[in-house]
């Protein structure tokens, strides 16, 4: 998402704008979270079919804005010290994210044959 405020924001003013690119970040998590928690949630698409607390709101605006941060200094030291830290997160969200739905959804006896889990006593 910093890439994109920061491409638009240089499109249009011609100018590197990192502060504000980081303000276009807030303002499309903010974004997300009212369409997350208002048209999601009356879709019946919404997990659990229940809104998001503040407290999780809050965090998830939190985590997307500190997400910008990370972004803007690593494009502010070079483009491969951008493009190796962007791999590293992204490899390690996408595990993250992997074992929470594991965890989540209870796929632990659906895959334990497949990875040869051992069940804890």
């Amino acid at each position: 998402l910093y890439l994109i405020s920061y491409s638009i924001i240089f499109i249009v003013v011609k100018v590197h704008l990192s502060f504000s690119s980081l303000l276009g970040i807030i303002l499309m998590s903010l974004i997300w979270e009212t369409i997350e928690n208002s048209l999601f949630y009356m879709k019946g698409i919404k997990f659990g079919h229940k809104r998001d607390s503040i407290k999780n709101s809050l965090m998830d605006i939190y985590f997307f804005s500190s997400g910008g941060v990370v972004a803007m200094y690593n494009i502010n030291h070079g483009l491969s010290f951008f493009l190796i830290s962007t791999f590293f997160f992204l490899n390690s969200t996408l595990f993250l994210s992997s074992a929470y739905a594991i965890k989540i959804l209870g796929l632990r006896e659906f895959l334990s044959p497949l990875l040869k889990i051992k069940k804890k006593n």
